[in-house]
């Protein structure tokens, strides 16, 4: 057996262990043999005015995502599942800096059944729905559907003024809390310091939750589904990104 299908058959092994046990472990391993692919996929975008390293760490954030939904039952190899995340989570890093990109209203409402049917599914499977699960319930095929979620990455920057309520007591968060209050220094801050790179320089995991939670609408449940955490850790990290936040901007 030659080296490629040694490593070809060890992320099988691996990707079928992490889905039944989602060991942390497992995923840093995982992450690593796909480091590669994620520099291939980055120095697509090399000359776009990033640096390597911040292209990188943003196209991990994909992979993570690619990991946490992938269901070694689908049909496309990891690879080809994982490249869609990781191109759509570098794409919306462009689009936040002000790269702009059109969204074709067919996939935009296609975006918008597809999370409804994650939420109907999540509570009726107990479980965040797989993409063929996905596919299933709305009868599209699967590469509509990776196609339609990856559109969904395009977004509106978000507001200081953003309100969103926690699960547990009802509690708002208002980002400009954490923040600060707008006076002169803090403008001068601003100036100095967007707001988009404080959040981008988060760890990959307290990132996807600021995303989900202010820029997506997502509850901390339905967060907490499609990250396979209980709610009570996502609030946490929730908490602990915010406070990061603020030490930024302090």
């Amino acid at each position: 057996m030659t080296l490629a299908k040694n490593r070809k058959q060890s992320i099988k092994v691996l990707l079928i262990k992490f889905s039944k046990t989602r060991d942390k472990q497992i995923r840093e391993e995982l992450i690593l043999m796909h480091r590669e692919l994620v520099a291939k996929l980055s120095r697509r975008f090399y000359n776009r005015g990033k640096s390597m390293e911040s292209l990188v760490s943003v196209g991990t954030i994909g992979l993570i995502n690619a990991l946490d939904r992938y269901d070694p039952k689908e049909k496309a190899a990891f690879s080809t599942f994982a490249t869609h995340y990781i191109l759509g989570e570098i794409k919306r890093y462009f689009r936040d800096q002000g790269w702009m990109v059109q969204v074709p209203r067919s996939l935009k409402e296609l975006n918008a059944r597809i999370q409804k049917a994650i939420e109907k599914l999540s509570k009726e499977l107990a479980h965040s729905p797989t993409i063929s699960e996905i596919s299933e319930e709305l009868n599209v095929p699967v590469e509509k559907i990776t196609e339609a979620m990856e559109s969904g990455y395009a977004y509106q920057p978000i507001s200081l003024n953003a309100q969103r309520k926690s699960d547990n007591d009802g509690q708002s968060f208002f980002l400009e809390d954490y923040i600060g209050a707008e006076d002169e220094g803090l403008k001068t801050v601003l100036e100095r310091l967007d707001i988009k790179e404080a959040i981008s320089s988060l760890p990959p995991r307290e990132k996807v939750i600021i995303d989900l939670f202010f820029y997506e609408d997502f509850s901390q449940t339905e967060i907490a589904a499609r990250l396979r955490l209980s709610q009570m850790h996502v609030s946490r990290l929730l908490r602990q990104a915010l406070s990061r936040l603020k030490g930024v901007f302090s």
